[in-house]
């Protein structure tokens, strides 16, 4: 007997369950895809109103019902008459997957009785690229009243001249003018924060010896250089080219020591100097300028010989001064 029972339970809960299942498609079918409309097809139009005041604006609907299979297109609405102004337009939807309507919104601007004329509603073909027929509806009718109550309106009083704004943006240079002072006053503020720059005074050295006493005491001292390394011998063209360049400097106010040896050459205009000793003094560099640079490695003979090169040149060369407290006398050659 239970399993009777069991049996009869299972078997109801599915007739139950299968019956819930039609139901909820049916429903959901129903829900999502419209029905087709009961009625024939047919146009109409139709307006919220048929009497107005000025510048009211009316809704004017114009449907196709029942049009079935049929591809349906509203056109534009058109009005030969300037007092009838038209507005936006929108599509209609209804219950009826069928049904097709489109709203106009028509503004009247005189009094009187107006008539809209008959619109066309377009049934294209089956391609939609061309229109088969048209179905035109009704005209409709408006009165369209005036918005003033009084029987007998009294004119009104001319409105006075308005007057013309400043040609002149006022507010505008004001706030330039703000602006610009506001950038001044950062500017300056800015300007304040740097320390401002002293004028760099520039040190004249004066020797205290004159330049002739100061490379002879300093070619003595090269004497004692030993020259029997390549490094040694480095050295030693390093300081012989130095201790030259520094009396060029000092004698005859050239940036010796700053100068290559190619620059003295074209600055020889400017060293007192005859051709052969202008020769021996650029031979002595550029042979110096390749034991610094190019390892070459002059023997011990050729190191004497251009020490005592330049010992003559400086002898040569010498100019004697006269210094004052304040000022020195012009050199004269000794």
């Amino acid at each position: 007997m239970i399993k009777n029972l069991y049996r009869f339970v299972i078997a109801q809960v599915r007739h139950f369950i299968i019956v819930g299942t039609v139901l909820s498609l049916w429903v959901w079918n129903g829900c999502e895809t419209k029905r087709e409309s009961p009625f024939s097809f047919h146009v109409y139009s139709v307006i919220d109103t048929s009497s107005a005041t000025i510048g009211d604006v009316l809704h004017c609907q114009v449907w196709a019902k029942g049009a079935g299979k049929r591809i349906i297109e509203f056109p534009g609405f058109v009005v030969d008459n300037p007092d009838i102004s038209l507005g936006e337009k929108r599509t209609l939807e209804s219950d009826y997957s069928d049904n097709y309507g489109m709203e106009f919104e028509i503004t009247f601007w005189d009094t009187g009785s107006f008539t809209l004329p008959a619109y066309p509603v377009n049934v294209m073909s089956i391609t939609g690229d061309s229109v088969e027929y048209a179905i035109f509806t009704d005209p409709i009718g408006v009165t369209v009243h005036t918005v003033i109550k009084d029987s007998q309106p009294e004119l009104r009083d001319i409105k006075p001249p308005v007057p013309l704004p400043m040609i002149l943006p006022l507010r505008l240079i004001i706030s330039l003018m703000l602006i610009f002072i506001l950038m001044g006053v950062l500017l300056w503020l800015w300007r304040k924060r740097i320390p401002a720059r002293r004028k760099e005074k520039r040190e004249i050295y004066i020797p205290s010896k004159p330049p002739y006493e100061i490379a002879v005491e300093k070619l003595k001292k090269l004497h004692e250089v030993n020259v029997s390394t390549p490094s040694q011998i480095k050295v030693f063209y390093t300081e012989l080219s130095y201790i030259i360049r520094e009396f060029l400097e000092y004698q005859y106010f050239v940036r010796a020591i700053e100068m290559t040896t190619e620059e003295i050459f074209h600055s020889k205009s400017y060293l007192p100097l005859n051709g052969s000793l202008m020769d021996r003094l650029l031979s002595v560099l550029k042979r110096a300028d390749l034991a610094k640079f190019a390892r070459f490695q002059p023997d011990r003979n050729q190191c004497l010989s251009d020490l005592k090169s330049m010992e003559d040149l400086v002898i040569r060369c010498r100019l004697e001064w006269f210094p004052a407290e304040t000022k020195a006398y012009r050199m004269e050659a000794v």
